[in-house]
């Protein structure tokens, strides 16, 4: 999806997911990939070159529980981030100032009751940064080297801005005051980011937006790997499975290219990324119309639902098909 920058009349309001916020005087053109049913995405770019994607995090009850009622969830505080902020710098006022004044919280899934926090990793032209959230707390790490997060908290006491630091007193190990090791171990978030890093660290010197592609569609060095196996989702490309940690998989895979003067985004739009082909999306240009926007069961015309009966073929006989497919991509 793509959504235009624009001026908007003093004392406009927006609109999220769950509540009405005051809106900014102006927004700026984004790219997002996100769920038909919510306001914000899961990751995303901007015409300045801010780049942002997010994972779900587990909290302990009492940073969990500390936003009551319904305020601004994981997913519409990366598009808001990225209308509003023109660096990776001002992304974490924009954020940290929108978790002061709404706090997190509210239901983020259509059929069913799921609250989370959030890790998100911004980038900009020149660096990177990883932000986690707990409650309406805060920390943040700069990126040195190669980022990668996934369903776990990562920051400790290594932060360099933390809501919980105190004057004089020691300093804050966020990942251990803060998280729930339990479900991020459960849903094979360790493997994931380890194997997204480790792929990075391998290329050092070597990264395109190629080798990025081959990071998204990562299922691991197994010859005999088959989409179907596993009862964790430990595998960097995430299908579904028959299993109770697995009903979910990547419905979506976004690079952006932020260097340079103009900023591309490369965008499946479609689900499995080891079976997708990623296209070019330009800031100013007008995108390809690919339909009606996908809902949650088959629609008709969606592009994403076309495609999802090969991606469902694949799924079913994956090593004999994916190695005919991949050298296509």
């Amino acid at each position: 999806l793509k959504i235009p920058g624009r001026a908007w009349p003093e004392g406009a309001q927006l609109r999220l997911t769950h509540r009405v916020i005051p809106q900014a005087n102006r927004t700026h053109e984004i790219v997002l990939d996100k769920s038909f049913w919510l306001y914000g995405g899961e990751i995303g770019a901007n015409e300045h070159g801010v780049a942002i994607g997010n994972e779900a995090v587990f909290s302990k009850p009492h940073f969990a529980n500390a936003s009551t009622g319904d305020g601004v969830i994981l997913i519409d505080l990366l598009r808001l981030t990225l209308e509003r902020a023109t660096d990776r710098y001002e992304a974490l006022r924009v954020a940290a100032d929108l978790l002061h004044s709404c706090g997190r919280g509210g239901n983020c899934e259509l059929r069913g009751n799921s609250h989370f926090d959030g890790s998100l990793i911004i980038a900009d032209k020149t660096g990177a940064l990883v932000l986690e959230t707990a409650g309406n707390d805060w920390a943040t790490r700069e990126v040195m080297g190669f980022g990668a997060i996934s369903n776990g908290y990562t920051i400790g006491d290594d932060w360099t801005g933390c809501s919980l630091a105190t004057n004089g007193g020691p300093r804050v190990d966020f990942a251990a005051t803060v998280g729930d090791p339990g479900p991020s171990f459960a849903c094979g978030a360790p493997e994931r980011r380890a194997a997204s890093h480790g792929y990075m660290v391998r290329h050092k010197g070597t990264i395109t937006v190629r080798t990025m592609a081959d990071v998204l569609r990562y299922t691991g060095d197994d010859a005999a790997y088959h989409s179907a196996q596993g009862e964790s989702a430990t595998r960097v490309c995430m299908h579904a499975g028959p299993y109770a940690a697995r009903f979910w998989q990547a419905t979506g895979s976004v690079i952006s290219d932020v260097r340079g003067a103009s900023s591309v985004v490369w965008a499946t739009v479609t689900c499995g990324p080891d079976c997708s082909v990623f296209k070019p999306v330009f800031f100013g240009v007008p995108m390809r119309d690919l339909g009606p926007s996908p809902r949650e069961s088959d629609t008709a015309g969606a592009y994403l639902w076309r495609h999802e009966q090969l991606h469902r073929r694949v799924m079913a006989d994956y090593s004999a098909i994916i190695a005919d497919l991949r050298p296509e991509l």
